[in-house]
């Protein structure tokens, strides 16, 4: 069927418009995608139909593993599998998964048949929870366009082999300049100067690394600006890059402080009346130290913290 279709297409190519000439290529791409869906649906069912649930399931982790890059965190107590997509690497492998096999055995799916192909995929894609939370691209970050060096300000192509977990929601322009957010910043700030703080502050949040070992806090009185700064911040690194840690939760004994992990920025907006006990886990936090912190019904886990503290 693809091949008689693009036949056709050959055939009348020299007329075709660039434009019509990408759609129809998608197009294309989309149709041999269902023919390789069909066949294997047919395949798995023949094998589910003679009692081959071993070979079905093979046939289901070839194809995830042919056409996806995922790695799975090796734990005795509670694995992750993480899969690539659009440029960053995405705990939601499992449910992704279940929704593929799903989609290829329709009527033929039962949780059972999803578990297994997750266990064999799982132990195909083991890798060292150090090694993989290891490899930080410190400066480098993805935005909508690619990967942008932060040193040479040079876009480059998202890869797969680079393992990135942030992803600004914006697409990077060298030249482009917001007079909105400038007019803003002086109209909040006391000192016109200090809108470079803030543009600096912006900035070093893009950084994976906290070499400025601070803490920032904006105060002032109310409806003076600060909720909409800290929501311009938010907006501007991404929702799903950001949290939101009180003071008083960065304590040993908190599972509050595993937000921090693969976070740009941690934008706490009130202090709350609650005294801080222990200054040591905020501390360690700050200065680049190696930290262990408790997770929920996973084991604790240990990484050094780049989410800047506002």
């Amino acid at each position: 069927m693809v091949d008689k279709e693009l036949h056709k297409v050959m055939e009348h190519i020299d007329n075709l418009t660039e434009a019509d000439a990408e759609k129809l290529t998608e197009e294309l791409k989309q149709t041999r995608e269902r023919d390789i869906e069909r066949d294997l649906r047919n395949d798995c069912w023949e094998n589910i139909l003679k009692k081959d649930e071993d070979h079905a399931s093979e046939r289901l982790v070839e194809f995830i593993e042919a056409k996806h890059f995922i790695y799975t965190t090796r734990d005795d107590i509670k694995a992750e599998i993480w899969i690539y997509s659009d440029g960053i690497y995405k705990p939601n492998g499992e449910s992704f998964i279940k929704e593929v096999v799903r989609k290829i055995l329709l009527h033929a799916y039962t949780p059972q048949r999803a578990n297994k192909i997750i266990a064999k995929i799982e132990a195909d894609t083991y890798i060292d929870t150090d090694e993989f939370f290891g490899k930080s691209y410190l400066n480098e970050i993805c935005v909508q366009n690619g990967i942008l060096n932060l040193e040479t300000r040079k876009l480059s192509p998202f890869t797969p082999k680079k393992i990135f977990f942030n992803k600004l929601p914006v697409t990077y322009n060298r030249d482009a300049v917001c007079k909105n957010i400038d007019r803003f910043f002086g109209g909040v700030l006391k000192d016109e100067s200090d809108k470079m703080v803030l543009f600096e502050l912006a900035g070093f949040c893009l950084y994976k690394d906290y070499f400025i070992e601070k803490a920032f806090m904006f105060i002032g009185d109310g409806r003076n600006g600060k909720s909409k700064t800290l929501s311009l911040f938010k907006n501007f690194l991404g929702v799903e890059n950001t949290c939101a840690v009180r003071l008083s939760q960065m304590e040993p004994q908190s599972s509050a402080p595993c937000e921090l992990h693969n976070r740009l920025v941690n934008l706490a907006g009130d202090l709350s009346n609650t005294s801080l006990k222990d200054t040591g886990m905020f501390k360690e936090l700050v200065a680049r130290d190696q930290v262990q912190v408790k997770r929920k019904y996973l084991r604790e886990l240990k990484f050094t913290n780049y989410a800047k503290m506002i």
